[in-house]
């Protein structure tokens, strides 16, 4: 049983790479006490403040244990996707997705706050959090290329969804169930996903070292930008703060679910005005200083 389980894991190295470090961030979230004005992501940070690794971090961060698991069986059920695809163009299409569902989040938000539509100001400091996008825009684009792909559906939550309804169903199954799940986020993944589909055949026979490429510049670009940003002490610290989690992973799980206020129930004295959405969950807490939020 153990040993088919392994070899299964091994024939999707990405998705079983991205299901340990989301495992692996959760727990250093948990152990060190962190909620969504550390890790999340808001227009506020990311554009004002210029803190551009949150597009990042926040993509592969959880605080609550209940989204965490969501998205692990999400992302375990788009599994047989790598294999169809194929390990360097699944690798490819999730890092343009972390990227371009953030960018397309933060771009929406910008037009809306600047046009000054009803409830845009409270969504500058709504925090985000969670790999629901980059799921929903794989999803999509699986639904784009049906017949290329040969793929019959997922299951979601539990129930089987034919893939022509896969991000549709799946985002109105996620609303229906938490009513404050980010439907931005998730429609950022939708939008990003169609337009991967769109791109002609020859760019889907990429190489595992472009896609290794993609992925690396996704990874490093948010952090290089932001310590160019003059944010280099502040982010310091954190990486400082990490180097002190003592034990275990499995160590870091035993202590509970995340909360968004520290262990002596004070918040970060970084922390800054927003309503902890996360994509697929409910919101953390209530805003610290008193502001309109969007509907969910």
């Amino acid at each position: 049983m153990a040993r088919s389980m392994l070899l299964e894991a091994l024939e999707v190295p990405v998705t079983s790479s991205v299901w340990c470090a989301l495992v692996v961030v959760f727990g250093v979230i948990t152990r060190m006490g962190w909620g969504y004005e550390d890790v999340g992501m808001s227009y506020e940070a990311v554009v004002s403040r210029r803190q551009l690794w949150r597009c990042l971090v926040a993509s592969v961060a959880h605080v609550s244990p209940i989204h965490l698991l969501m998205n692990l069986q999400g992302l375990w059920s788009l599994a047989s996707l790598e294999r169809v695809m194929g390990v360097p163009y699944y690798l490819f299409c999730s890092a343009l997705l972390l990227a371009g569902s953030t960018a397309v989040h933060v771009g929406v938000t910008d037009v809306l706050v600047r046009f000054k539509v009803r409830g845009s100001e409270g969504m500058r400091a709504t925090l985000s959090v969670g790999y629901s996008a980059v799921l929903f825009g794989l999803m999509t684009l699986v639904s784009q290329l049906e017949a290329e792909l040969q793929l019959r559906g997922f299951h979601v939550l539990g129930a089987f969804v034919p893939v022509s309804f896969a991000p549709a169903g799946s985002l109105l199954l996620t609303q229906l169930l938490v009513p404050r799940a980010s439907l931005l986020g998730h429609a950022s993944g939708i939008v990003c996903g169609f337009a991967l589909s769109l791109l002609p055949h020859r760019v889907r026979s990429v190489t595992a070292l472009q896609a290794l490429g993609a992925s690396l510049l996704v990874l490093v670009l948010p952090v290089g930008l932001t310590l160019t940003a003059g944010e280099r002490g502040w982010v310091m610290d954190r990486l400082a703060a990490v180097k002190e989690v003592p034990g275990t992973v499995l160590q870091c799980l035993k202590r509970g679910s995340g909360t968004s206020a520290h262990s002596d129930g004070s918040q970060p004295s970084d922390a800054f005005p927003g309503r902890g959405h996360k994509l697929g969950g409910s919101p953390a807490a209530e805003p610290l200083l008193p502001i309109t939020a969007p509907r969910a």
